[in-house]
């Protein structure tokens, strides 16, 4: 007999003038976490050791103590490297942290990209 298998929705990155979310799917209720832009307190670039690939990621702040970690496998992360210097003043292009961050591989290789003055920053 064949049996369907429900499956999980994707997380996903939204942007938009006001915020960055993460959904589930491309349904408007479908939010998981959003931060609007003028509470992001810091965003770390950082790698991730998956054994035999490395994983780009940032982690995002808020003023509340909100975190979301986004990563390049997810859809959406190619406009949000994009939006964030757009939206985030003086944080640096993608091509000026990507390699710093990258290479070499199999290393954590932390950059923080955004750092709202008077707020710590937490790498770990």
């Amino acid at each position: 007999m064949f049996r369907m298998r429900a499956t999980r929705a994707r997380p996903l990155i939204a942007l938009d003038e006001e915020a960055i979310s993460v959904k589930a799917g491309n349904r408007p209720s479908a939010s998981i976490c959003r931060i609007p832009w003028s509470t992001v307190a810091s965003v770390v670039a950082f790698k991730r050791d998956c054994v035999t690939v490395d994983l780009i990621c940032l982690a995002i702040q808020s003023d509340s103590g909100i975190a979301l970690e986004l990563n390049e496998e997810m859809p959406g992360w190619s406009a949000l490297v994009i939006f964030i210097p757009e939206k985030l003043p003086g944080c640096p292009k993608f091509e000026e942290w990507f390699e710093s961050v990258a290479f070499p591989g199999f290393g954590t290789n932390s950059r923080i990209l955004f750092q709202k003055s008077g707020n710590p920053v937490n790498t770990t």
